[in-house]
């Protein structure tokens, strides 16, 4: 996978749930990007970038810069997870065949940005984060954190379908 981009993390979800949780649960905004892809491939849940901002947000996005992700296993990770998302995803039409190029066959290319497919999963990844700390502080936060991620775990994804939809807006 070629990293031509940088993540660019748009709207008030990722600036309060980064402010929140970047420096005390997580050292990087890396690791919180991360673990929002993971969230978001779970569920197999997608929001374009552009539905996180409100029309009249101002404050400029946090980015992880292609110098991040391109670091030896960071990068190995995103790949990972791109192939993972290219082979299970509902939100690609493409037969099988293709889908297994795409994710194996290096001479193939995509014709979508794939730092931008797997930002649609994390900003999915986010606002389920966000939903859970919300209303918390320090500990609790953490705590908040842990719970939510040790239930995916346990009972996966076990999703209603609205939330294998591709979400335009949130509330």
């Amino acid at each position: 996978m070629e990293l031509t981009t940088d993540a660019i993390l748009k709207g008030p979800i990722w600036h309060n749930t980064l402010e929140k949780l970047v420096g005390t649960v997580f050292e990087t905004q890396w690791e919180v990007y991360a673990l929002c892809i993971t969230i978001g491939m779970m569920y197999d849940g997608q929001i374009d970038t552009e539905a996180m901002v409100p029309a009249d947000y101002e404050i400029d996005p946090h980015t992880v810069g292609r110098n991040v992700l391109g670091k030896g296993s960071n990068k190995s990770l995103l790949e990972f997870m791109f192939q993972s998302a290219l082979v299970t995803t509902k939100h690609l039409e493409l037969d099988e065949d293709a889908r297994l190029q795409l994710a194996f066959d290096d001479k193939k290319k995509p014709d979508f940005n794939p730092i931008g497919f797997l930002t649609k999963f994390a900003n999915f990844g986010i606002m389920k984060i966000a939903e859970v700390i919300d209303e918390t502080e320090d500990v609790e936060t953490l705590e908040a954190l842990m719970t939510f991620l040790n239930s995916t775990y346990e009972s996966g994804a076990n999703a209603a379908d609205d939330d294998f939809l591709i979400v335009d807006d949130f509330p």
